[in-house]
């Protein structure tokens, strides 16, 4: 496919409906394009869909506002498990949802502690207590405690059909969603094992995902396969919601996301109709068109969710009192530090954000999209002037990673075009002084990493390979992964580099100085994730820590309860991210 055709169709306004982007290009045109994203430009979920295939999504389009996350984050000066009226909204809209059958004032009076008195108060006591479940953190997702959570807040207030067995976690039996026709089939009963198996590995596992989009996929998968006869949609709410919970948002049951979802209810299950009919098209399920229907219409409408005024003074009163964990202190100094005590700075651009980069000094590099070209390359002084506009052409590429250097004078750019039904990466260089962008290199492949290792020289990692370029042109070092495949990368503020290769099962550790040169390359034990510090190493596995030097000789292993997610290293401290937690790793005594 041609590259101009391909940027004008991944930039059209129809890109998330295949059926009216049919309208103005060929069938095969569409059946080349949809190749193309699968080959290079979808994110691949560890969920299937009903016939085993991988579910994608556009990493691009479903872009996450730090000001949703904040309000989320924003502690409560209360030590009630919910906000009431938050909740009050809550149960009204999930039940408007689905048309239950309830009253305002039931629900009110459950939420003040009376007990039920007929079959519609009951099925608010259920919500009650479910809502009661998912406060507390101690209550893990497992598959035993998402039954649990169904019985008690849905499945036990069904009529008998629609129950689940004795001793089944899901229906034993077809399930339609019927409108004006069939809109969608669950995925086959027996296959439900297996598949919610394997989502609550995903919800379980460290990944890179942002939570708020980890949350919205979980909703949408247990939609998807419907595990139960009644009540999927309310049970996706719940899901969504006790998923961030678990990541230590304290606001998410103070914040009525179903309020939002049932203000643009059509919305709603129009997007899950575009997923299937989209599906038909292409042959992948791309959940899409539900996560930016969700983040436009739920996430960034939060602003207002919670009183904007006496925010900070709330939380030191809360911090006073002892109510608030160790991970939400940290986060919300994290903002506080990142930016002040009052609103945050917000910049109107034309266009939506693809991709963004500060640097030490606080200049700013945006991508945005563009009307004209295939994407606009914005960059801010500190105090937000635009020093550069630069409309970039189906040859210039999208930029996909981008990196200014240590004296913040100059951004390193890796764009990535098509060009012969390949992938292809345009290095760029440019001088914030001037202006210019310099094409440093046009290379095959995606590029996962991009910085400076020092004033005059710039890292790229690809899916391939790794090269150090000179910042006036020329490669200065190359390591080829020699087809293994790139599972993850870590370099330290020396430039430093350690590699997590993949071939089948195998893993293969490769740790590299700053010009390149080898270290060590060996096979390890299995690993999820792979940091460098200096001349140490270290790889996180589902359960534990192993650290060894740069030769591979090694140094310490520790067993962990949780799996970790993430470790940050210094010449004095190990912190580790596990599980809602942050801790000092405690290096083990070695044996005499």
């Amino acid at each position: 496919m041609d590259a101009a055709l391909f940027t004008k169709m991944l930039s059209d306004k129809n890109i998330l409906d295949l059926r009216k982007l049919g309208y103005k290009f060929p069938q095969a045109d569409i059946k080349e394009f949809t190749e193309l994203l699968k080959n290079g430009f979808y994110h691949s979920l560890p969920l299937k869909d009903f016939s085993g295939q991988n579910i994608v999504y556009l990493s691009s389009i479903a872009q996450v506002r730090l000001s949703a996350a904040k309000v989320l984050l924003t502690p409560q000066n209360s030590t009630q498990l919910y906000g009431v009226k938050a909740m009050e909204e809550e149960i009204v809209s999930t039940f408007t949802i689905e048309q239950v059958d309830f009253t305002r004032d039931s629900v009110r009076k459950i939420l003040s502690g009376l007990a039920p008195t007929d079959e519609s108060e009951s099925r608010i006591f259920g919500m009650k207590k479910g809502l009661e479940f998912i406060s507390d953190p101690t209550n893990q997702i497992s598959e035993e405690t998402i039954y649990q959570l169904y019985e008690m807040a849905i499945g036990a207030y069904l009529s008998e059909e629609d129950r689940l067995l004795p001793g089944h976690f899901y229906r034993h039996d077809s399930v339609y969603v019927v409108g004006a026709k069939v809109e969608h089939t669950g995925l086959p009963w027996q296959a439900l094992p297996e598949r919610m198996g394997e989502l609550v590995a995903f919800i379980r596992e460290d990944s890179e995902i942002n939570d708020l989009l980890k949350a919205a996929l979980i909703h949408f998968y247990i939609a998807y396969l419907h595990p139960y006869f009644d009540g999927n949609g309310r049970m996706a709410r719940l899901m969504h919601l006790w998923y961030l919970v678990q990541q230590g948002y304290s606001s998410a049951l103070f914040v009525p996301l179903s309020e939002y979802i049932n203000k643009s209810r059509k919305g709603y299950y129009d997007a899950y109709t575009l997923v299937e009919e989209n599906a038909t098209i292409s042959g992948v399920v791309d959940a899409t068109p539900f996560l930016a229907y969700f983040i436009k219409n739920v996430y960034h409408k939060l602003n207002g969710a919670l009183p904007a005024a006496q925010t900070t003074e709330a939380f030191q009163e809360a911090l006073s009192h002892g109510q608030v964990t160790e991970k939400e202190r940290a986060l919300w100094e994290f903002v506080l530090s990142a930016y002040g005590d009052a609103e945050f700075y917000t910049k109107q651009l034309e266009n939506s954000i693809f991709l963004c980069a500060m640097s030490d000094n606080g200049t700013l590099a945006v991508v945005t999209e563009d009307q004209t070209s295939m994407a606009k390359l914005l960059v801010y002084s500190p105090s937000m002037e635009q020093q550069l506009s630069w409309s970039m052409t189906s040859n210039d590429g999208t930029p996909l990673r981008m990196a200014f250097s240590p004296d913040s004078r100059k951004l390193a750019a890796a764009a990535v075009t098509v060009s012969g039904g390949q992938v292809m990466t345009n290095l760029y260089l440019i001088n914030l002084a001037s202006g210019d962008p310099v094409s440093l290199v046009n290379q095959g492949g995606v590029p996962q990493w991009l910085g400076w290792t020092s004033a005059s020289t710039i890292l790229a990692v690809y899916d391939t390979r790794a090269v150090l370029y000179n910042a006036g042109g020329g490669e200065r070092a190359v390591y080829d992964f020699a087809g293994t495949e790139l599972k993850d990368v870590s370099v330290d503020a020396a430039g430093n580099v350690a590699l997590l290769l993949a071939s089948g099962q195998v893993s293969q550790a490769v740790t590299l100085d700053k010009n390149l040169n080898v270290q060590f390359s060996a096979a390890v034990s299995a690993a999820n994730s792979i940091a460098r510090a200096g001349n140490l190493f270290y790889l996180l596995a589902d359960n534990a820590v192993e650290c060894f030097d740069a030769s591979g000789t090694q140094q310490w292993s520790q067993n962990l309860d949780t799996s970790p997610q993430a470790l940050l290293a210094n010449s004095k401290d190990l912190l580790l991210f596990s599980g809602n937690t942050v801790q000092k790793l405690e290096i083990p005594a070695q044996e005499s």
